[in-house]
């Protein structure tokens, strides 16, 4: 054989070589690329702003989502960054999630009034701290029918009928007293009568990253018609 008869063979083989890499590094790329993306992409979150629960400092209250899980979140407004959770994975899950809020005039305390399903309430208290950060302080707010119970000896006839939470967020006093309502409707014990309704009015005071309540009054029970005016006047009264 010639040196001629080899020439085509180490050309083609060559070739077929380059081909052989060329593929090698287009798969490469493709999955490094992949690889960037899905690392990026797992951590990255998208940010859902609440409507209206943005404070005088322009702090707002979003749902921060991931492929890891999503939470409610108090987000700056110039970094755009969280400085505080206001609701873990927990409540992220749920459907059907009504916030009002309810700033003070210096933006550092906050009053979350959280509906969710068709029957529950809760509420939530935070302070920002010298961090910046805001944090959820421990609250307790009174219980209606331990007043009740307290107040008359005997525990309301109507307490272990269902019923739905009647909570309220009145106004600031100060910055760092608010007016609020702790409240809850129960089915009579005559089915297809009206509700009842049984209610306490305080004052929640922050100081020194506690709450304290006040001024508790007891309203009720109170027959539907008057418990549903009770709530609309002290709505009304409590802007």
């Amino acid at each position: 054989m010639t040196y001629r008869s080899l020439k085509p063979r180490l050309f083609g083989e060559r070739l077929h070589y380059k081909s052989e890499v060329g593929i090698f590094l287009k798969n490469f790329q493709f999955f490094l690329i992949y690889f960037v993306c899905s690392f990026f992409c797992a951590r990255a979150s998208v940010i859902i702003p609440i409507a209206n629960t943005t404070s005088p400092k322009g702090v707002f209250v979003a749902l921060s989502s991931s492929p890891a899980g999503g939470v409610y979140e108090f987000i700056d407004s110039k970094s755009k960054k969280p400085i505080g959770e206001v609701l873990g994975s927990d409540w992220a899950m749920r459907d059907n999630i009504n916030m009002v809020i309810k700033w003070n005039d210096a933006g550092d305390k906050a009053v979350l009034l959280v509906s969710y399903g068709t029957k529950g309430d809760a509420v939530f208290i935070y302070e920002q701290r010298p961090t910046g950060r805001f944090e959820r302080l421990k609250f307790s707010p009174p219980n209606p029918l331990s007043l009740y119970k307290k107040k008359t000896g005997h525990a309301l006839a109507e307490a272990d009928m269902p019923g739905e939470d009647q909570d309220g967020l009145g106004h600031w006093l100060n910055d760092h007293e608010i007016t609020m309502l702790s409240g809850l409707s129960k089915d009579t014990l005559k089915p297809g009568t009206d509700s009842i309704g049984l209610f306490a009015t305080y004052n929640a005071s922050i100081v020194d990253c506690k709450v304290v309540c006040s001024d508790i009054i007891l309203v009720g029970p109170l027959p539907q018609n008057k418990w549903i005016s009770f709530v609309d006047k002290w709505t009304h009264s409590n802007k």
